[in-house]
This record gives C-alpha cells, sequence and structure tokens, in this order.
C-alpha cells in the first residue's frame, strides 16, 4: 500500500519539480504509510522515503510501514531532518503549507540553512481524491455500520430517556461492532431541538409524540460514515407528516 502511494506521490512531486516533501499533515501521513501512531512525520524524495516518530511508536511503525525507513527523532526533529536532509543532498524541502504553523515555518527556515522552504499544497490530497479498491471496501464497511446502528436505535429509542442516553447508546453500539470512535460529535436532537442545524445531544428528555434526529458516523479504519435521519416517536398527525 505505502509503496504504491509512495510511487504516485513521486510523479506528483515530479511534475511539481519538488526534490522532497516534508508531510506533517496527520491523515496524510497514515495514507502514505498505514502507520496509525498519534506522532510521526514523512520525509519524501526521489529515491528514498523515511518516517520520523518518536521512542513509543517505533515497532509498531515498522510494522505498519514497509518500505519506509523508520527514524526515531529526538527532542528536536528538526535535527534529525537536517542529517537526512544533508544526507540526501536535498536542497529545496516542499512542506504543507495548510498543516504548518507559521512559527514551525520560522523555526525550521533557521534551523535548515541553506536548504530552501518551497510551500506546496493539496500534493497529497490530490491523491486521496481517487479510491482504489481496498479504500471504497473500508468506506462501504463504515457506512453498513452506520445502518447497523440506525436499525439498532430504532429498536432502543424511546420517551424517557434523555438525548445524552441515546448518543452514549449509539456510539457504545459502533464500538462495540468495530468502530475506532466516531466520525465527528455525535448529534441527537429531540423535539423543538430537532430544527436546529447541529444540534448536539443534551440533558433534554426525549417525550412521546414528537420529532427525534440523529446525525452520526462511525469512524473505521482511517475512514468515515455520515448518516442523519429523523425518527417520529409516537403517531404522528397530519402536521408532522406534512413536516416530512
Amino acid at each position: 500500500m505505502g509503496n504504491t502511494r509512495v510511487e504516485g506521490l513521486r510523479k506528483v512531486m515530479e511534475r511539481e519539480q519538488l526534490e522532497a516533501l516534508w508531510i506533517t499533515n496527520a491523515l496524510n501521513r497514515r495514507y502514505l504509510t498505514g502507520f496509525t501512531g498519534s506522532s510521526g512525520y514523512v520525509l519524501v524524495t526521489r529515491q528514498k522515503a523515511f518516517l520520523l516518530t518518536d521512542f513509543r511508536y517505533t515497532t509498531q511503525a515498522a510494522e505498519q510501514a514497509p518500505g519506509f525507513e523508520i527514524v526515531q527523532h529526538g527532542p528536536s526533529v528538526a535535527d534529525n531532518l537536517k542529517e537526512l536532509l544533508f544526507g540526501e543532498g536535498i536542497k529545496e524541502l516542499g512542506f504543507e503549507e495548510t498543516s504548518m504553523v507559521f512559527s514551525t515555518y520560522r523555526a525550521l527556515e533557521r534551523d535548515l540553512q541553506p536548504v530552501k522552504l518551497v510551500p506546496v499544497g493539496g500534493l497529497v490530497e490530490e491523491l486521496r481524491l481517487y479510491k482504489d479498491d481496498g479504500e471504497l471496501e473500508l468506506m462501504k464497511q463504515a457506512a453498513e455500520l452506520a445502518d447497523r446502528t440506525y436499525l439498532h436505535m430504532l429498536e432502543v429509542l424511546k420517551p424517557g430517556v434523555t438525548e445524552w442516553d441515546m448518543a452514549l447508546e449509539l456510539e457504545t453500539f459502533m464500538r462495540k461492532h468495530g468502530a475506532a470512535g466516531t466520525s465527528f460529535d455525535t448529534i441527537v436532537a429531540s423535539g423543538e431541538r430537532s430544527a436546529l442545524p447541529h444540534g448536539v445531544a443534551s440533558s433534554r428528555v426525549i417525550q412521546r409524540n414528537e420529532f427525534v434526529t440523529m446525525d452520526f458516523g462511525a469512524y473505521m479504519n482511517g475512514y468515515c460514515s455520515d448518516l442523519t435521519r429523523t425518527v417520529f416517536i409516537g403517531e404522528p398527525t397530519p402536521k408532522h407528516r406534512e413536516i416530512t
């Protein structure tokens, strides 16, 4: 997985006339490497690919990121990066302009001299636009879990419980069935609150004869699903049916 995607990135880098690219966006890092740790950086050159991480993740990185040279960085990531750049003879380094804060840019500009920093945007994202068969299957699994969760909620949703209770039930079901987390903050909004465009769950008690809106998604293997459904608790009146 990683090698194929890196080769795709190298083609984009060649088009943009980049010697090397420094990747700091966590989603792009996982896409290229398969590494799921919370801390890491990727350096891709025309010939090599490096995954830099701290001592907590070196074993995990080696297992999850085949084809990458694993580098354990110290307190100063810039020192390790400079050593790699000098060792590869890199004179210009592209960096992801949308994921690097200005203070970090200024520090790298100082510490990596005489390497020139080149801001670039959307190179890895350009690759991520096109999903391979494996990604499509993962997206399908996340969507199917959201569907199963909705059917489960139809069985347990009832008057007398709070929106918080239902949000917890919803998230617990997804977790028990393979989700690593939620795609976003779960929404359960009832009664007049169901009209809120993005109303998070509250302590409000769900009543009979009112709407309940649920907006949720399963985060599985790096991919998200998103499902919104509004249901009615009780017997809807003609006015309720008109609204729906």
